[in-house]
């Protein structure tokens, strides 16, 4: 049988027998006698008396069994306020490494970091982080990557550029995206990778300035001068020689892509002179810069103005606050071949058959000349029908027209209509007059809107007159008018009003 033997603990002061050791009741920490706080925790212990701790007795062996010692276990020192800083510190720095790492994942992702080099790009802003190149010649600057901003500025081509930096696939063989090191020694770090590109600029006028983006790169010492520039950034460049022929300043100015190795462009400075017939006061453009603008008839001669190897004509014409414009088109040729050329023709675009040098520039959807001569021929022609036989019956209509009034807004009840069927039946029911010949000619056409144009035009009225002495006579006059229409689809031309004629001249003679 196993006896419990307690252990006698003896007292710690040193008055005889030993007296009660006394802890405070906080933390349970010794207390020296007579204190009043405790020297652990600054317990106040005049507050709440401190325990004694009874000295355990001691009962005397009774026998030799086993005796099993039991110990009253001191009371835990509590955690100090340090080791409870360190352990919280530590818990939030892995809490910040655990959160950083998981937004570094997020923004240093391929897809957002090529949004990253797309925006630069589009903004030429810090493209330095962005952009990278095997060319140790070629600093990586905003000024210097401009040209490739200009090429890839509108909304498609940004789009082109970071389809192919996605797809890993190079964007037209200017562009590729590169594994470029590491962010923050964990995430990719990636780049969009280009070679450098080259242009070969020629001239045929000795001493003639060769620049590229304004800045002078070359002068010409012969007649057939060329000269490579190397070091490029796939791009957008401006290319100008300037110089003399026969004592005449010229330039030969023109923006071109430039990019890989075979750019060639031509910079001979020799002149072209063309003739235009479009609308009204419509600016005249060739390879950007305006050289002219069309007439109130709508016509132009341009020129001579320096040739470039690449001459490309647009017009354009502002209407309210839209800028309308035509179609590029391709001049080729100069004047020493007396071979100018619109090369690129097509339903909006020509060159006149019987002169070489004038060119027929149309603006999509909008009234030619022609086209509002076409309508006014029809219009007349029912006017004239009315006045021969009183009435504008089916048999003198045409597959477009049915009427007069069919030529005008609201048909019968537009005023002018009323008035054009009221003159002609005026002069069919006159019996002085043998007949009538009308002819119009349209002078201008002068968009003012979507859709709506001023037509002015002259009509020439040739009266054949018999008085009652059957004398005869003919009375030619000439009227001009002007009338707004609406015009669209191509197919619809209506008259919503006409001018008060202005009479240009008269003449009468007798027969």
């Amino acid at each position: 049988m196993i006896k419990k033997e307690y252990i006698y603990h003896a007292p710690l002061d040193d008055t005889a027998g030993g007296s009660a050791q006394k802890f405070c009741p906080n933390c349970g920490s010794k207390v020296p006698q007579g204190a009043n706080f405790c020297p652990n925790c600054n317990f106040d212990l005049r507050v709440s008396p401190v325990t004694p701790q009874q000295p355990q007795s001691v009962t005397p062996t009774q026998s030799k069994a086993p005796v099993e010692q039991v110990q009253v276990a001191a009371p835990k020192k509590p955690i100090s306020g340090k080791t409870k800083f360190i352990r919280i510190l530590i818990g939030v720095l892995v809490l910040i490494i655990a959160g950083g790492y998981y937004v570094g994942t997020k923004y240093y992702s391929k897809d957002n970091q090529i949004n990253r080099i797309t925006d630069s790009l589009k903004d030429n802003k810090n493209m330095k982080s962005y952009f990278s190149t095997s060319d140790t010649s070629f600093k990586i600057t905003d000024s210097n990557m401009k040209p490739a901003s200009d090429a890839w500025h509108s909304a498609s081509s940004l789009k082109y550029f970071k389809t192919g930096l996605t797809n890993d696939k190079d964007t037209s063989t200017y562009f590729h995206l590169k594994q470029n090191g590491k962010h923050w020694l964990l995430f990719p770090k990636y780049t969009a990778d280009f070679s450098t590109a080259s242009v070969k600029l020629s001239t045929n006028s000795s001493g003639a300035e060769i620049k590229l983006n304004g800045n002078k790169v070359a002068t010409a010492d012969s007649d057939d001068y060329s000269k490579t520039i190397s070091g490029l950034v796939p791009g957008n460049y401006t290319l100008e020689s300037i110089g003399s022929i026969d004592g005449t300043k010229l330039t030969n100015k023109s923006t071109q892509f430039i990019g890989g190795s075979a750019s060639k462009v031509n910079l001979d400075l020799s002149t072209i002179t063309f003739r235009i017939k479009s609308i009204a006061n419509a600016d005249i453009f060739v390879n950007s810069k305006k050289v002219g603008t069309t007439s109130d008839s709508g016509s132009a001669t341009i020129g001579p103005i320096a040739s470039s190897g690449n001459n490309l004509l647009q017009l354009k014409e502002k209407v309210g606050d839209n800028t309308l414009v035509t179609s590029k088109y391709q001049i080729s040729g100069n004047d020493d071949d007396n071979n100018v050329t619109l090369d690129n023709t097509d339903e909006n675009g020509s060159q006149d058959n019987s002169d070489s040098n004038l060119f027929t520039i149309a603006f999509p959807d909008m009234l030619t000349t022609d086209d509002a001569q076409s309508y006014m021929d029809k219009l007349f022609t029912h006017i004239d029908n009315y006045t021969s036989e009183g009435d504008d019956s089916d048999e003198y209509s045409d597959e477009s027209y049915g009427s007069i009034d069919s030529f005008f807004v609201d048909g019968k009840s537009n005023e002018d209509a009323k008035k054009w069927v009221k003159i002609a039946k005026g002069y069919h029911d006159n019996h002085l007059l043998t007949s009538v010949d009308y002819e119009a000619k349209v002078k201008a056409v002068t968009p003012t809107a979507k859709n709506k144009f001023n037509v002015t035009y002259d009509v020439t009225y040739t009266f054949y007159i018999t008085d009652d002495n059957d004398k005869s006579s003919t009375k030619t006059q000439v009227f001009e008018f002007t009338a707004k229409t609406n015009y669209s689809n191509n197919d619809d031309f209506l008259i919503d009003s006409i001018s008060p004629g202005k009479q240009i001249s008269e003449k009468i003679e007798d027969n």
